[in-house]
């Protein structure tokens, strides 16, 4: 189980986020979305040390721009304090900043798109900016991510539905396979995007020209960097056993052995 805050919630939203608004109605919006955030993330610690529920993370969720992780950074300092995984949405409504923010604020181990990773011209900041116009900030980001394997959560389907005129071939994707950066593919969602993991791994393998290694890595990551509730052997012995069967399917269909 992921818990997952929201980095912007209005009047209407929901009966709950109705409620926050009642109960405090002088409260400025960022202090009613961090206090909803530490909230959520108290209830997660409490299902998985009090009802022994698999609650194994946190996210965040919602428009990045004008809404900064900094907001939540309570909350996910509650998360690491308690050992949860954090996963935060960054990168796609907003610059290799906001990645940055996701790290920096909110201890993230993975992060939700990272489309704009390599994006140095978004980079909004004058001291980020440099004299070289973000590119400096940009390849101490990639070396911070790379360096820790943060994992980086691709959705191709879900980026070309809201970022018109993206072209599938020109996606930050390839770049971070050039890179050898953590990725792993997803959905993001399955029912707005109308896609399945099946779709997606074909997208990219149509499209990228994935060699049958790359693939298995990119398949194989998305089991490794995932948060398990088990113990450490119990998460190897499953990574292994998925290795297994990626291996005998892939004997089955004649692909060559990664």
């Amino acid at each position: 189980v992921v818990g997952c805050a929201m980095r912007l919630f209005f009047p209407g939203m929901s009966r709950y986020y109705d409620r926050l608004f009642k109960l405090h109605p002088h409260a400025a919006p960022d202090e009613i979305t961090s206090m909803a955030s530490l909230d959520l993330v108290r209830a997660c610690v409490a299902a998985r040390d009090v009802n022994g529920l698999p609650v194994v993370a946190v996210d965040i969720a919602g428009a990045e721009r004008g809404y900064e992780c900094q907001v939540h950074r309570p909350a996910f300092e509650l998360a690491h304090a308690a050992s949860l995984a954090k996963t935060v949405h960054a990168g796609e409504g907003f610059g290799p900043e906001s990645i940055w923010q996701a790290i920096r604020d909110c201890h993230a181990d993975r992060i939700g798109h990272g489309f704009h990773l390599f994006s140095h011209h978004l980079v909004e900041g004058e001291k980020n900016k440099g004299d070289d116009g973000g590119r400096k900030f940009v390849d101490r980001l990639l070396k911070h991510v790379s360096d820790r394997r943060i994992t980086m959560e691709v959705c191709l389907t879900s980026n070309l539905n809201t970022m018109p005129g993206l072209k599938l071939e020109d996606h930050s994707f390839r770049r971070m396979l050039d890179k050898r950066v953590s990725i792993c593919l997803n959905t993001d969602n399955t029912l707005v995007s109308n896609t399945t993991m099946e779709k997606e791994l074909r997208l990219a393998v149509d499209v990228f020209s994935l060699t049958p290694k790359q693939l298995k890595e990119i398949v194989i990551t998305g089991f490794k960097r995932s948060f398990y509730h088990g113990s450490y052997m119990e998460r190897r012995d499953y990574v292994r056993s998925v290795m297994n069967h990626y291996d005998a399917v892939a004997r089955k269909h004649g692909v060559p052995a990664a």
